[in-house]
């Protein structure tokens, strides 16, 4: 079995759809094919007729992260990356990214960023408000 996240990437490797349909047609290759991503759009759009990974297996949709889940684990990463942060500012983190994988990913990696560089490595309402606003202007935010 091969898991590929982020699948959307695919789009931009020349012949890489066409290829990985092959394998997953290929009887005289057990391969099983695991897709992923959070950017909801560019992953349907691999699968629109027409498209090389249209008629291979099926989609299925994942719950949401509960909030308890994400407070609870985000927490838990920032201590593991020695930054200091408060539970109003995770808190603010998820609402801001309305609980979407790859949003919360991009504010927690600009938290991350200037927070090791912050007195105390603290991520202070200030810091994690710029970081909330810098992920806002990624391409990917949408």
């Amino acid at each position: 079995m091969i898991l590929i996240d982020e699948v959307h990437l695919l789009a931009d490797v020349a012949g890489c759809e066409r290829e990985i349909a092959r394998w997953a047609r290929d009887a005289d290759t057990p391969i099983v094919f695991a897709f992923a991503g959070s950017e909801e759009s560019a992953v349907r759009a691999l699968r629109e007729v027409g498209r090389p990974l249209a008629a291979i297996g099926e989609e299925l949709a994942l719950p949401d992260i509960s909030t308890e889940d994400w407070l609870y684990g985000l927490r838990r990463r920032f201590v593991e990356a020695a930054v200091v942060v408060d539970g109003e500012q995770v808190l603010s983190i998820v609402e801001a990214s309305d609980g979407h994988p790859r949003r919360t990913m991009l504010i927690c990696a600009g938290v991350h960023s200037a927070a090791a560089n912050a007195p105390g490595r603290e991520a202070t309402k200030a810091l994690v408000e710029l970081a909330i606003h810098d992920a806002r202007d990624d391409h990917s935010w949408t």
